[in-house]
């Protein structure tokens, strides 16, 4: 027998309480002194006015927060243009409110102070709406990561503000003592609050201007409000004036300090943006390069990787790398940025002009204001020259110069390891033992895919190597309910179908423990991270498909976003939803990166879900095939049979990248719903 154990809030309780007692202590004073007054029925009528008042900021406040912790997706920007919407609507809704009055306001009212009072009563809704959102939203804002200090203030800050309500019995002036007290220990508190701005430093460059626009709208639609309060401000023609309301203004006191400080941050964050982003972007660049560069990877691509990836942290028009041919080979050449006849131009200058100033100075007639050139060493001998042109002066600062060392130290290390390695697989005795390396890897990616009535599936891979890193698999989690992933671990070849078979097992041991689509990423992810080094990682795309109630939940975890096709708009489209791959963040931060999406299908609806290998095949002039080309195909040639559409895709892909075959493995599974 289950038993029901309810948690209550501690803080929503603590509230109830001091509410019930302050009611009735204050009942009992106002019943016995007002006995016998002669303004005995104002004096009630007036208490329990600051009754129905402070009912209705404690439902606003509860019912806001409510509303804004349910959703734990932590996104600075995003919050804030939450908030912005919600004091933009309002401030629509009480310019046309406003409109309708001055136009049917006669009608509708026979004095003016009653159309006075109620279009002040509407704009005070508004206004406490607003003021409690943006407090939550702020609220979000500074706790998210914050010290157990800062969440104590915290709490000390709410209660001191339901303090204030009982302020809201009396019509004290803001500027008389005691409520000049209770605002100046608010302030205090909230100076204190507005110092925690973590997230700022996490935006970038560009989400900084938009959070600077965002807020300065966020205060002027403030601002308007303040307005609309105080211009009735004490003409004795209003019912309930919030303009006396200590609660409201402490509250409204912090919004707007939190708002300027904020503003302030970014301002002065802004130019230092750059610097840190640039810093951010060459660890990533040097991360990705790593993971690129594994010992089975052949030359060509390792040297592509360096080139591409030093353009990009450098802002370098073009450059190439020049490989030194061996055993009387000729020298061979990759290029990013130029053409046949500059590149021609480019080695006329360096044949004639053995001076690196002459060469600076002929390169200007070409449009090239600075260049440099860096030498990969493998066993103190130069296998190949890199060189990187920019049509700036100057271009190439110190920090630039140390990262292009590191990025050439880091790959003359990998190109000798796939050296060594390519000799070692050379032997006999080691390729049979890839042959049968192929067979065990292929017998992991399961053949049977008559797994349910209520859809079609059918599902190819092949590796561009002897093995690979692409994964997909699937399991019938029961009558209703099936487990479908496909992956893709980072690198090639031994290293990548080592991962993959370790994934293979972590989907099979999850899949039996009755998990959500995010509870199993995210202990996939942990599993990940114990198993995989450093430098590795893997995207998936899992999605558990319920054809009970005919709905899928999909999530992305860094990989190529679905294809899917609706049969009752005829149209196809891309899944977008963002992800990160498993394995890059090894912590339980992991779980803020996970975004689910829910679809609910139906009859001859269609998914096609793939690897980068598909879209990513490039041709001989290294175009690559593409997204919008895989789209096209798959619109052309849905209503095939599934395997005639998967015979026909690969036949596609291979004729693409004639004469060369795929340098990537490419998998893909096609679903097709009853």
């Amino acid at each position: 027998m289950s038993r029901f154990a309810p948690k209550l809030d501690s803080f929503l309780l603590a509230n109830i309480l001091t509410w019930v007692f302050l009611l009735t202590i204050n009942t009992t004073i106002y019943l016995f002194l007002s006995i016998g007054s002669e303004s005995w029925n104002f004096t009630i009528g007036s208490y329990f006015q600051g009754i129905l008042l402070n009912i209705f900021f404690l439902i606003v406040f509860f019912v806001l927060r409510y509303l804004t912790e349910k959703d734990k997706e932590y996104n600075p920007l995003g919050l804030l243009i939450q908030a912005f919407w919600v004091g933009l609507f309002g401030v629509f809704a009480s310019v046309l409110v406003e409109s309708l009055l001055v136009v049917f306001g006669s009608n509708l009212f026979s004095s003016g102070v009653k159309k006075i009072n109620f279009f002040y009563n509407f704009n005070s809704l508004f206004f406490t709406v607003f003021v409690n959102y943006l407090f939550f939203i702020f609220k979000n804002l500074t706790s998210n990561q914050a010290g157990t200090r800062t969440l104590y203030a915290w709490n000390i800050f709410q209660y001191l503000l339901f303090g204030c309500l009982i302020f809201n019995f009396f019509q004290i002036d803001l500027l008389q003592l005691p409520t000049m007290i209770a605002l100046g220990v608010l302030f205090l508190f909230g100076a204190y609050l507005s110092g925690n701005m973590r997230w700022v430093a996490y935006l970038r460059s560009y989400q900084k201007v938009q959070a600077i626009g965002i807020l300065l709208g966020i205060l002027l639609i403030s601002t308007y409000f303040l307005f609309i309060i105080y211009t009735y401000y004490d003409q004795k023609i209003i019912s309930s004036d919030l303009a006396y309301s200590t609660y409201i203004f402490g509250m409204l006191g912090f919004v707007l300090l939190y708002g300027v400080f904020s503003l302030l941050v970014l301002a002065f964050n802004l130019p230092t943006t750059a610097v840190f982003e640039q810093k951010l972007d060459a660890i990533f660049a040097f991360q990705k390069l790593t993971q690129s560069m594994q010992i089975d990877t052949n030359e060509e691509e390792i040297y592509s990787a360096l080139l591409q990836n030093t353009l990009n942290i450098t802002n370098a028009q073009a450059g190439y790398i020049e490989i030194k041919g061996e055993n009387n080979n000729p020298n061979t050449y990759i290029k990013q940025g130029v053409d046949n006849d500059v590149f021609d131009e480019i080695n006329e200058v360096f044949a004639k002009n053995p001076s690196k100033n002459n060469r600076q100075e002929a390169l200007e007639n070409i449009g090239f204001e600075s260049f440099l050139s860096k030498n990969l060493l493998a066993r103190g001998a130069t296998i190949a020259t890199m060189m990187l042109f920019k049509q700036q002066p100057n271009g190439f600062n110190e920090e630039q110069k140390e990262l292009i060392e590191a990025f050439a130290r880091q790959t003359s290390i990998t190109l000798e390891n796939s050296r060594l390695f390519t000799q070692a697989i050379d032997n006999e005795g080691l390729k049979k033992e890839m042959a049968i390396a192929t067979k065990v890897q292929q017998s992991l990616l399961p053949k049977n895919f008559n797994i349910s009535p209520h859809f079609e599936l059918d599902a190819f891979s092949f590796s561009a190597r002897e093995v690979g890193g692409d994964y997909y698999d699937i399991f019938p989690v029961n009558e209703h309910q099936n487990f479908i992933i496909i992956g893709d671990v980072s690198g090639k070849g031994t290293n990548a179908a080592f991962n993959m078979a370790q994934m293979k097992g972590i989907f099979q041991s999850f899949a039996h423990m009755d998990l959500s689509v995010r509870q199993f990423l995210w202990y996939a992810n942990m599993a990940i991270s114990r198993c995989l080094e450093k430098s590795s990682f893997i995207t998936v795309t899992l999605m558990l498909i319920d054809t009970e109630t005919q709905k899928i939940t999909i999530t992305r975890a860094g990989h190529c976003p679905t294809l899917y096709f609706s049969d009752q708009t005829q149209q196809s489209m891309y899944l977008e939803d963002k992800g990160l791959g498993l394995g890059i963040v090894r912590d339980k931060k992991f779980a803020k990166f996970i975004k689910t999406m829910d679809i609910h299908y139906k009859s001859n609806d269609m998914m096609l879900l793939y690897t980068d290998g598909l879209t990513e095949a490039h041709n001989p002039t290294r175009d690559e095939y593409g997204y919008e080309n895989l789209k096209n195909f798959f619109d052309e040639n849905k209503n095939m049979p599934l395997k005639d559409f998967h015979d026909k895709l690969t036949s596609e892909i291979m004729l693409f990248c004639t004469p060369n075959p795929p340098d990537d493995d490419c998998t893909s599974i096609i679903i097709r719903f009853k």
